[in-house]
């Protein structure tokens, strides 16, 4: 499953993992803001200060400050370097997974936008347009790169069916049963099919699966604890983004039930 890798390419991953993560918490930020993502300096969320560079070095600013910013004082969530080390994990697996290949630099973008929108979405219960866009067209450059690189044009044409087959029955189940799902998760569907259709057609249905089961899981979990009550709604992106993660390694349909 995992191609050899040396350890020394792994650890640049890691650290640009981090990296990664923290630009994601810009990213977090500002859209929870509702400002531009090029809208000047990074500043404080909660005082509207500038931030000095030092309090952006991912997870290390956060232990040494204590949690809490140097000149307001305000405390920074443990989301944000949750998010950067996520990004690292997800970074290092992903390189350890498929080595340096054609397919990498895809993913590597691919996980940044299921982490950030993950983020955005357990915040606000909402998948933002701000993310999706940029990162879709991004998704769109790689993903035909990386067809052409292989030497595989006809792939293109199977991450647009992916795409739709995701994304289609999310919309009819959107319709059938209205507030079980948003539009924002039927356009992180197509994103996520076009990607896992790289692999195989049936990564989508088990990606889809495990999606469906782990928010099952998780809304049966806060009931049983009673943080949330039954007729409460969940953010669902989460759950797909971590199926639709998960699949990378676990196979695809034959695989996963082959003895």
């Amino acid at each position: 499953m995992f191609v050899e890798t040396h350890f020394l390419v792994l650890l640049a991953f890691a650290l640009g993992g981090l990296v990664a993560g923290s630009f994601a918490n810009v990213v977090i930020h500002r859209d929870r803001a509702r400002i531009g993502l090029f809208s000047g300096p990074f500043v404080c969320p909660e005082c509207g200060e500038r931030s000095p560079w030092f309090e952006r070095i991912p997870v290390l600013s956060y232990v040494i400050s204590g949690g809490k910013r140097r000149r307001c004082g305000h405390k920074i969530r443990i989301r944000d370097p949750l998010v950067e080390v996520v990004m690292a994990l997800t970074w290092t697996l992903l390189a350890a997974r498929f080595g340096i290949s054609a397919i990498l630099p895809a993913l590597l973008a691919f996980a940044f936008t299921l982490v950030t929108v993950s983020a955005v979405d357990l915040d606000e219960r909402r998948i933002p347009n701000k993310v999706m866009l940029p990162m879709s067209i991004l998704a769109a450059i790689l993903l035909v790169g990386a067809t052409l690189i292989e030497g595989e044009p006809s792939l293109i044409v199977r991450m647009l069916v992916g795409g739709l087959a995701y994304a289609v029955p999310m919309f009819i189940l959107g319709v059938v049963a209205p507030g079980s799902m948003g539009m924002g998760d039927v356009k992180l569907a197509a994103y996520l099919g076009a990607h896992l259709a790289w692999l195989s057609y049936s990564h989508i249905m088990v990606g889809a699966f495990l999606g469906f089961l782990i928010g099952a899981v998780l809304g049966l979990l806060l009931i049983a604890v009673r943080k949330k009550g039954r007729k409460d709604t969940l953010p669902f992106g989460p759950s797909m983004a971590i199926g639709a993660f998960l699949v990378l390694f676990v196979g695809s349909l034959s695989q996963v039930l082959s003895p």
